[in-house]
């Protein structure tokens, strides 16, 4: 029986019959040495509700000591470790929202930049930075002490050390290109100050006060496609610095260089945005696994750093991702949920997502040696079988199954699919078996498409086909 085959990452090309197979809500990782396959297909980390905000419209979050302040349109939220959030106040406003804390003892300074200007925050009070000599800024980040804001025109403003005040002289302009300033960010004990075309990296050169605190060192030849479409700098995460870059592709920093990482897939999706302005990166790590992810509108994409490999995320009726910024706090991984006012765990013991079904499927990958025509037998899926769980829902976690389909077209017409049992709990003699004779293959051969909705453990190893030429 020639074994089928399943990808390591996600191409679904841009028609079916051009797809190297499929991912969503699945990524591939390694076994360890002696298991039956090299590979093992698994579902995404899902999501548990930490807590209800109240709130609507997430705009970012940060974290301070114990607790997770939260911006949401016209507010802002503090939330413990608990789950228990309590109002702060008013942030006016719907748009993004940065925060930065410095290094103030005994409680630090919160910072936040919105589309309406700069505020302070604290446990109970939201007020506006009262800097006459701040222009709006369009971010803000925070290293060795210093808040640094960007403005649009190209100017950086830093402020004392461990303070939120702003001499008039503490004013850097980043113009080894032209174009104004997108993001500053801190990395690597570097300060970023990304542009369209170009990023500036500057270091703490301990300039006299009160000049600006850091110089110039290096030009990246390579800028920010947009102002959200970065991540990998904050706390609990720090692995690497991953952008959308100006050429439109995801590249990770590597020394002062940006190094592509993007299939042609991702490049396409990102190419297909018409307002670029609405890409957004979060990052994250499970079970010592670190994840980037790119959202837009439509779609997510997800890379796993560890294995080097992208596959496509997918919430429920969304077409995306639900989740829209991230943070570590408490030993957990938290996101803002899109949809609500909720904070979600991102976690590998959860496999929906708050309830919501997280749907794993997985699409074969083209078969070779046609056009000539196979008739199909016996089909096997290797299945880690026996998930469901006597004391979960009935049947969905009971009794599971999957949903077995396959295109004899290349991907373009799927027959209906087949639901087979995955194994109630203890039942590890299952075998996942298509049942009968399956007809016969078409001139693009036989593709496999898998499906599982019920929220059990999802774990594919590989599968065989059985396929005999002849009437």
């Amino acid at each position: 029986m020639p074994a089928i085959g399943f990808p390591v990452q996600s191409a679904p090309g841009p028609t079916p019959q051009e797809s190297a197979g499929r991912l969503l809500n699945a990524y591939a990782g390694t076994t360890p040495e002696g298991s039956g396959s090299v590979n093992i297909i698994r579902r995404v980390p899902g999501l548990i509700s930490f807590c209800d905000t109240g709130q609507s419209v997430p705009r970012g979050l940060l974290r301070a000591g114990n607790y997770v302040f939260a911006a949401y349109k016209n507010a802002v939220m503090r939330i413990d470790q608990g789950g228990v959030a309590s109002y702060v106040g008013v942030l006016p406003g719907s748009g993004p929202v940065y925060m930065a804390l410095n290094n103030r003892t005994p409680i630090p300074d919160i910072v936040a930049v919105s589309e309406d200007g700069a505020y302070v925050i604290t446990s109970s009070s939201v007020s506006e930075l009262a800097e006459s000599s701040l222009p709006q800024p369009n971010s803000v980040c925070m290293i060795d002490g210093y808040f640094f804001f960007s403005i649009a025109d190209g100017r950086m403003f830093a402020t004392g050390l461990n303070d939120t005040d702003i001499n008039a002289l503490t004013v850097a302009r980043a113009e080894a290109r032209q174009g104004g300033l997108t993001r500053v960010i801190p990395y690597n004990g570097q300060l970023f100050a990304c542009k369209p075309t170009s990023i500036e990296v500057w270091n703490n050169t301990a300039e006299p006060s009160p000049g600006f605190p850091f110089s110039r060192a290096a030009v990246i030849d390579q800028g920010l496609l947009a102002p959200r479409a970065v991540a990998g700098v904050q706390e609990g995460f720090a692995t690497a610095l991953i952008m959308v870059t100006d050429d439109g592709a995801v590249s990770s920093l590597n020394g002062y260089q940006m190094v592509k990482i993007s299939t042609a897939d991702v490049d396409r999706a990102i190419s297909s945005v018409a307002d670029k302005s609405t890409l957004r990166a979060v990052a994250y790590t499970c079970d010592g696994t670190p994840f980037w992810a790119l959202t837009a509108p439509d779609w997510t994409w997800e890379y796993n750093l560890e294995l080097r490999r992208w596959h496509e995320r997918e919430s429920h009726g969304l077409g995306r991702w639900r989740i829209g910024s991230t943070v570590y706090a408490g030993q957990k991984w938290l996101g803002a949920d899109t949809t609500s006012g909720r904070i979600l765990e991102i976690s590998s013991a959860a496999d929906d997502e708050a309830g919501e079904p997280l749907e794993w499927l997985v699409e074969s990958i083209q078969m070779g040696s046609f056009p000539k025509s196979y008739r199909v037998g016996r089909t096997e899926f290797d299945f880690v079988v026996g998930v469901g769980r006597d004391a979960g829902a009935d049947p969905i976690e009971t009794d599971p199954t999957l949903r077995a389909s396959w295109s004899d077209d290349g991907g373009v017409i799927w027959k209906t699919p087949v639901v087979v049992p995955l194994g109630r709990e203890g039942d590890g003699r299952r075998r996942v078996r298509m049942p009968g004779q399956l007809g016969r293959t078409g001139a693009k051969g036989r593709r496999w498409r898998l499906q599982v909705s019920d929220p059990v453990h999802v774990a594919l190893l590989g599968g065989d086909m059985d396929v005999r030429a002849g009437k």
